[in-house]
């Protein structure tokens, strides 16, 4: 339960750091935790209902920064509160698993992975920039969103509800991807919910995990993003577009409404194998009624 003190030194993890009990890791005076491709940083301490573990620079002077080029796994009951710059690199996984993972510093995403699963929280004072690398899972991110560039956002994988308690600002060549199976929300589709304002532009994509053919009807209404207010739209899809799944098994029409934009309209597109069993039929049918109009022989005279 005592803290885990280090100052002025690099601590590299190459292998597997295992973080338990209930201290707190601590540095200072230029001091570093650096988490190297490939390694496993193992976060399974456990707080106390009211006070957090943390990775701090309280009681040193000078800097102690973290960076992330491997997988930090946040697995640990109740909040870890990172009070120091935490860097993810393009090589990087962030995956909050159970618990809280409280960043109240600033959080510089290079690129690679936050994942949020189902009943985790990942609080973000300061906000997550993205401008490159992606937010997915269906657990909750708490604080504002704003992605840019070659970032990504993607409820589930597979399939799930995000729900981020902020506002949410798609900018330039963002992409936005979505899961659809059939039409249960959550479950059948993923749901990006934002409980403040959603801002939308960039680029945006779904795709079909499976053949939809008897589970996805023409009269479904799926309900992708729900949002206090929506503004925008995403890139060469106005209102009432239809376009299709990248796995090129369906298509939707997009629809905007002030609070919500769903998809509605399916189409299905048959599978390669679906094709190639109706061109044969076809091709069935056509030798068929070639023989009948074939002439029989000329009798002779």
């Amino acid at each position: 339960s005592a803290s885990h003190d280090f100052s002025q030194q690099q601590l590299t993890n190459q292998g597997q750091f295992i973080w338990n009990g209930a201290g707190n890791l601590r540095s200072g005076e230029g001091g570093s935790f650096v988490n190297a491709p490939n390694a496993n940083f193992i976060d399974s301490a456990s707080s106390g209902t009211t006070i957090p573990v943390r990775i701090t620079a309280t009681g040193f002077t000078g800097t102690f920064t973290f960076t992330n080029s491997g997988l930090y796994q946040k697995s640990g009951a109740g909040e870890t509160r990172i009070e120091i710059p935490f860097t993810n690199t393009p090589t990087g996984t962030i995956a909050v698993n159970t618990g809280n993972l409280h960043f109240d510093s600033p959080l510089p995403m290079q690129g690679g992975v936050i994942n949020v699963a189902s009943g985790a929280t990942t609080q973000l004072d300061l906000g997550l920039s993205l401008p490159a690398g992606k937010l997915s899972g269906g657990g909750t991110v708490s604080g504002n969103v704003s992605v840019s560039s070659a970032g990504i956002i993607s409820p589930g994988e597979p399939i799930g509800t995000l729900t981020i308690t902020g506002n949410l600002t798609l900018l330039g060549t963002s992409q936005l991807m979505f899961d659809i199976a059939h039409s249960t929300p959550g479950t059948g589709f993923d749901v990006l919910v934002v409980q403040g304002t959603a801002t939308l532009a960039g680029n945006f994509a779904f795709n079909m995990l499976t053949s939809p053919q008897g589970s996805l009807l023409p009269t479904d209404t799926l309900t992708l993003i729900s949002a206090t207010s929506v503004t925008g739209t995403f890139a060469s899809l106005p209102t009432g577009t239809r376009f299709n799944a990248t796995s090129g098994l369906g298509s939707f029409v997009i629809n905007y409404t002030s609070t919500a934009v769903t998809l509605s309209g399916f189409q299905a597109i048959p599978e390669p194998s679906t094709w190639i069993l109706i061109l044969g039929g076809v091709g069935s049918l056509c030798a068929q009624a070639l023989r009948r109009r074939r002439p029989g022989p000329i009798p002779r005279v």
